[in-house]
């Protein structure tokens, strides 16, 4: 949520609050503020009033939490009893450079078969001993069998393309702690120049895992009112004209997702010592799960001497493309299907 923006809690049978910043975001200083009891009205601020892992008795039945404030609410009788107030702060996040061109919406059916293959081979490990995907690098991606979908990208016009995962459909787990873990939580985007899914590494244009677009937050709000957390891919790539292949797949292989989704049950008295209660719900595969991407054109980027990475007839000419409202790219969406 907002920095400014807070969440109400309204507690019974507890007698205690753990407390915890979720960040040292500078941006926003973590508190609460009692509603009602003897110290309503006074805000208790991190750093201040209280340290992450500061244990502070309960005087009131309501309390407005702020953002970037973990609120652990407790039962001293028992120590299983516990419920978590994550209180996220929601970063606006500039949009890539240049002009929204297309949204594409790829799809993965839930009876889709794994067979993109991605291969454990030690060429493609980075430095760090992780494998990256055609070993380019911010491309961090699981070795095994992956579900995916695809969209065919036409470009017609050289420049800049970024490409950004703004949605997920449905609600990605990262964003809705009630939400199974579902195979998309944690998506990966990547571009190719020709695609065969049992050869993943080959003909990768760009990819990315994670965007990290924040060097604190961990959720986004973009200008089109979508939420990203940082674990949306986000990456930009300079393109010829040309037919490439969009590929939307997860980080994740296939063998963790093989149960039926089914959504976090409501949080009950009496089921503390059940996790899946008012929090996560089991790692599941089996609805059709859909990205929304972004695509965004620029003609020309400016190197840092001011000059122009193009000649001026082609920044003239992609510039009139985008004035005349013609298209730098087209797309043909592809569903899979088993």
């Amino acid at each position: 949520m907002p920095a400014d923006a807070v969440v109400t809690v309204s507690v019974a049978n507890c007698d205690s609050v753990e407390l915890y910043s979720n960040s040292d975001d500078p941006r926003v200083t973590p508190q609460y503020t009692p509603l009602d009891g003897p110290d309503a009205g006074e805000a208790q601020v991190f750093g201040t009033d209280w340290d992450s892992g500061d244990i502070d008795p309960l005087t009131a039945t309501e309390y407005e939490v702020g953002a970037n404030t973990e609120f652990i609410v407790r039962d001293g009788d028992d120590p299983t009893g516990y419920f978590v107030i994550d209180v996220e702060f929601l970063v606006d996040v500039a949009d890539p450079q240049g002009d929204l061109v297309d949204e594409l919406d790829l799809t993965i059916p839930a009876d889709a078969d794994a067979d993109m293959v991605v291969a454990d081979d030690p060429q493609y490990y980075d430095e760090f001993d992780d494998l990256e995907l055609g070993g380019v690098t911010d491309c961090g991606i699981t070795d095994g069998n992956h579900f995916w979908a695809s969209s065919e990208v036409v470009v017609e016009t050289r420049g800049f393309y970024s490409f950004r995962v703004s949605d997920l459909d449905p609600i990605s787990s990262d964003v809705d702690f009630r939400q199974p873990d579902r195979y998309m939580a944690d998506p990966f985007l990547a571009l190719y120049s020709s695609f065969d899914p049992a050869n993943a590494h080959l003909g990768v244009v760009g990819c990315n895992d994670d965007s990290d677009l924040d060097d604190y937050g961990d959720y986004y709000l973009t200008s089109s009112g979508t939420v990203m957390s940082d674990r949306y891919s986000q990456f930009t790539v300079e393109l010829q004209p040309g037919t490439y292949t969009l590929v939307l797949t997860s980080y994740d292989e296939e063998s963790e997702f093989d149960i039926t989704s089914v959504a976090a049950a409501a949080a009950t008295p009496g089921d503390a010592t059940d996790d899946t209660k008012g929090l996560v719900a089991p790692a599941a595969f089996g609805e059709d799960e859909t990205g929304t991407v972004e695509v965004w054109f620029e003609a020309s980027r400016l190197a840092a001497t001011g000059a122009s990475e193009i000649n001026g007839g082609m920044l003239a000419a992609g510039l009139a493309l985008m004035t005349l409202g013609g298209l730098a790219l087209t797309t043909r969406r592809s569903a899979r299907s088993a």
